[in-house]
């Protein structure tokens, strides 16, 4: 039920101190030997500083106050490696140049930190210029280029985004290029048409970036910033080197009918575009090339095979055309002498298009550039645009009888949908008169869920994440007084109206504790967090409930739903009414998960266990609960197996605690509900006896209809009951015992256990007949099966050998033969399990002896290995048992005598598990502790 939840911010917080010493102690001897800066370095040592810092990426606000320390170290380092470099740098798989080296470093801490906030410590030292635009030809030359002098991705990575940010120095570049070099820089890029009076600097660094922006690395990403940072230079623009880039990039986009180069070509041209675009915000720099982009970048209709056709299969190159669109609209709207807004009211459309596409990051990118592009709109405008993405909200499902049918949903759009609400809500961009339809649409999103099958992955994770940081938005962005006025209408009553914000409040307590997505309840509880933080007096017990729903308290399931759950519905009616309906719903007893089911069932019946102690009057509720879960129970389809079996499970969580008050205070106001309980259990047993057929999922239905058995069978020995209730019950008991009894595995010990409980009902002879019938198929099985289609026979016989006084000896004789007859190993395993538990290492302990010796001495061995280990692993169990339960001195020397030498023979198994069973038994043992001699290991 629970994923492997570990805190990781919690230890890392913890541990951030200890890896931040290790790697400042490190560093030094890593650059340097003796006063001297290294050539070479140990490839295990570079992956050992990497490691230190990959953990940084859950808080990498943390390296800040280091960075100053970390980053112009590494980066003087390589600047000096560069000045005199090494004339045959190793390069194999134990050593690599240091410059190698360093670049992975920065890179790490580009990717941990942000490459923005890292090249602000990188020296702006105009004389660098030179040297790393050398060294970046140098190791990247095509041809004569060992492998040892070639440069890695990471050290190109870091030189370009180390070159752009030197392009910021506030000189000339004509000023500072090479002397005689301006005759030997010669450009060979297709389509580019170079003006005259161009630097050679800058002709390099346009070579190199053109080159590095058709990468499929991280190396693409630094070019298009280097050429960017290249073309809007105040001295390049007045040459012509950002029209000369700009005609470039749009004849490679010119419609054709083949590609020319490869697709990440175009990707990085694309990219280029989108960051001059964006660049220029605010400035007249690339108005006159809107027209031309926004023609090569979306009307390629009219071919049957185009750039984009092919490019656009990348979702890569969709997020560029999305950042073209948006930078087009706010250029286009930031002009004051805009007049037609018909291109900004198409890229409008082609954004509400991307918001249903199946990349995630697509999806995202739409919904933020739709939101940037409405916040420069008119009121007017921005309103249509809003009422446009309602309109296709509340037209993906259908409204029956008040109840929103959302099977026929699509994730992918839902989720474009509900991110672009967020992203309005976060720029302020719906005005407070038009939230409720809004937050309706978030609240449905909030307890969205839908799965293609059973056994599908969850596709509506994402949509319920968007819908936290929208509440969260809301919270952020909007006052008290806008809020609290504004009425919801109820998800499953559109004829009630209660307050968006306690409303709000109820559902985010319900995903925050209840739902299977660990970063669904932390966001659920981030937002609650500044609902009520920012409206403390507007939700009923806000201050507890913050408290209570905190971001590490709901991290696991199971004690969110466990224990969170029950504390939180005793605040409130309102909480306890919403947590019982959610509970009753897919993130409960629906849910596809057993595990989760029992958990959630457990909860129902303690939450409305606990309601009893804040009514005066607590039975007709509590009876009407009862009702409401048979009459769905009796509801349900063939195939609503996992629905079927939460629902048995929560008719015994609700009656177990009610048989248990009854039989410790018997009370005749409990009477009528004591006759309920009993009626609801036996229509449950005939519900289940008559469809049993068609039961899918039998062994999880016997299971739950076992622990329903143990949960009422304490009421059956009251005396005031005056039906003939007890007896009908008993004898569907019975019934159903018969199906259930041949269904084994994990479900057999809590089957074996319901039979052994209601043995204890019934008259003697009844109970002599039964125990025979017990034996005597237990002996019938046909041998060499595995125990797991051996039902539930060894698990009875050996639970009910307390009440079977004239059966002992039948008992320990069947059990001796199927271990004689059936050597199978999962029989035996199942055999000594069952022993571990049983009454007769209490009685009986000289009967079973051979059996755990044979069990310690099982070294079976088939073409799945040592599976005698598993026997093994049981007897020691079995040895622990009776070590626990012996009393007398006398028992314990024969125990010793016979069994030490081979537990410590298990205590020294080869086998991990085995070993550990083998010394969990040695640990009780304290005189063969002292004494090992005294063992005969054989």
């Amino acid at each position: 039920m629970d994923a492997l939840d570990v805190e990781q911010d919690i230890q890392l917080e913890r541990s951030a101190p200890a890896l931040l010493a290790d790697l400042g102690k490190s560093l030094g001897p890593f650059l340097t030997r003796s006063g001297h800066v290294r050539r070479n370095v140990r490839v295990a040592d570079t992956d050992r500083l990497v490691n230190l810092l990959e953990p940084f990426q859950e808080l990498p606000q943390l390296l800040d106050p280091h960075l100053k320390t970390f980053v112009p170290l590494l980066a003087g380092t390589f600047i000096e490696c560069l000045q005199t470099p090494p004339k045959n740098p190793a390069n194999t798989h134990l050593l690599i140049p240091l410059t190698k080296a360093i670049c992975k470093l920065l890179y790490t801490f580009c990717k941990v930190r942000g490459e923005k906030v890292i090249v602000q410590f990188l020296s702006t030292e105009t004389s660098h210029l030179e040297l790393l635009l050398s060294a970046l030809e140098k190791g990247n030359q095509d041809t004569g280029q060992t492998l040892s002098k070639a440069w890695s991705w990471e050290e190109r990575y870091v030189t370009l985004l180390w070159l752009s940010q030197l392009l910021l120095v506030p000189f000339d570049l004509a000023s500072i290029s090479s002397q005689g070099t301006e005759d030997i820089v010669e450009l060979h890029i297709p389509n580019f048409v170079c003006p005259p009076n161009v630097p050679a600097i800058t002709l390099r660094v346009i070579s190199l970036a053109i080159r590095f922006l058709s990468s499929s690395g991280k190396e693409r990403d630094a070019a298009k910033i280097l050429l960017v940072r290249l073309a809007t230079r105040p001295d390049m623009r007045q040459v012509g080197v950002l029209s000369a880039l700009v005609k470039w990039a749009l004849s490679c986009l010119n419609p054709t009918l083949t590609l020319q180069s490869s697709p990440y070509h175009y990707i990085g041209i694309l990219s280029f575009l989108a960051g001059m675009l964006h660049s220029s915000i605010g400035t007249p720099n690339m108005l006159q090339y809107l027209s031309a982009i926004f023609n090569v970048t979306r009307d390629q209709d009219d071919l049957p095979t185009t750039i984009l056709d092919v490019i656009n299969k990348s979702a890569l190159s969709r997020i560029f055309v999305i950042k073209i669109f948006r930078a087009i609209a706010l250029l286009e709207l930031s002009n004051p002498h805009l007049t037609d807004l018909d291109r900004v009211q198409a890229l409008i459309g082609d954004l509400l298009e991307y918001l249903e596409d199946s990349a995630t990051p697509v999806r995202l990118a739409a919904s933020k550039a739709l939101s940037i592009i409405t916040l420069k709109l008119d009121s007017d405008m921005a309103s249509q645009v809003v009422d446009v993405v309602l309109d296709t909200f509340q037209g993906t499902y259908r409204t029956e009888k008040g109840i929103s049918n959302i099977s026929d949903v699509k994730p992918f759009q839902w989720h474009g949908l509900v991110l672009t609400f967020s992203h309005l809500l976060y720029r302020r961009s719906i005005p407070p008169g038009s939230l409720a339809p809004v937050l309706n649409a978030l609240r449905l999103a909030l307890s969205f869920e839908k799965r293609t099958s059973p056994s599908a992955t969850s596709t509506g994770t994402n949509v319920r994440d968007a819908a936290n940081f929208g509440i969260w938005a809301l919270a952020r962005r909007y006052q008290t007084a806008e809020l609290e006025d504004i009425h919801l209408e109820s998800i499953d009553d559109p004829t009630k109206v209660q307050l968006a914000l306690q409303t709000l409040a109820i559902d985010l307590i319900i995903s925050g504790l209840l739902d299977p997505a660990g970063n669904v309840r932390r966001g659920s509880s981030a937002a609650l967090q500044e609902l009520i933080g920012r409206n403390p007096e507007k939700i009923h017990k806000g201050i507890k409930v913050v408290q209570l729903i905190d971001y590490h308290a709901i991290a696991l399931r199971s004690r969110a739903v466990g224990e969170v759950a029950i504390e939180a519905a005793a605040l409130s009616d309102a909480y306890y009414h919403g947590l019982l309906q959610a509970l009753m719903g897919w993130r409960g007893l629906k849910d596809t998960d057993a595990t989760a089911r029992g958990v959630a069932a457990s909860a129902v019946g303690k939450v409305v266990w606990a309601r009893r102690l804040r009514t005066q009057d607590p039975w007709p509720e509590y009876q009407e609960t009862l009702n409401h879960t048979l009459e769905r129970m009796k509801s349900l389809s063939i195939r609503d197996s996992d629905e079927r079996h939460g629902l048995i499970l929560c008719l015994a969580a609700v009656i177990s605690p009610f048989t248990k008050q009854t039989l410790h205070t018997p009370s005749s106001a409990q009477n009528d509900t004591v006759i309920t309980v009993l009626e609801t259990t036996d229509k449950a047993i005939s519900y289940v006896s008559d469809s049993w057929s068609t039961i899918r999922n039998q062994h999880l239905i016997a299971e739950a209809t076992s622990q329903l058995f143990m949960a009422t069978n304490g009421l059956l020995s009251l005396d005031n009951i005056d039906t003939n209730l007890p007896a009908r019950l008993i004898s569907g008991q019975l019934e159903a015992i018969d199906k259930f009894i041949s269904i084994g595995g994990s479900s057999a010990n809590i089957i074996s256990d319901a039979i052994a409980d209601l043995l204890k009902l019934i008259e003697q002879s009844k109970m002599d007949m039964l125990i025979k019938q017990y034996v005597y198929n237990s002996k019938m099985l046909p041998k060499s099966r595995k125990a797991s289609r051996n039902g539930a026979y060894l698990h009875t016989i050996l639970k009910i050998f307390p009440l079977a006084s004239f059966h002992q000896k039948s008992i320990i004789t069947t059990i001796q033969e199927i271990w004689t007859e059936d050597r199978d190993t999962d029989t035996r395993v199942e055999i000594l399990r069952c022993l571990g538990t049983s009454h007769i290492i209490h009685t009986d302990l000289d009967s079973i002896f051979n059996l755990v010796e044979e069990g310690l001495d099982d070294f079976t061995t088939n073409a799945q290995g040592d599976v005698g280990s598993k026997v093994r692993i049981e007897a020691a169990k079995v040895v622990r048992a009776i070590w626990e339960t012996a009393d007398m001195p006398v028992t314990k020397l024969r125990i010793r005598n016979r069994l030490c030498g081979k537990i410590l023979r298990t205590a020294a198994d080869k086998l991990d598990k085995v070993r550990q069973q083998g010394q969990h038994s040695l640990l009780l043992d304290q005189f063969v502790l002292r004494h090992p001699q005294s063992c005969n290991i054989c």
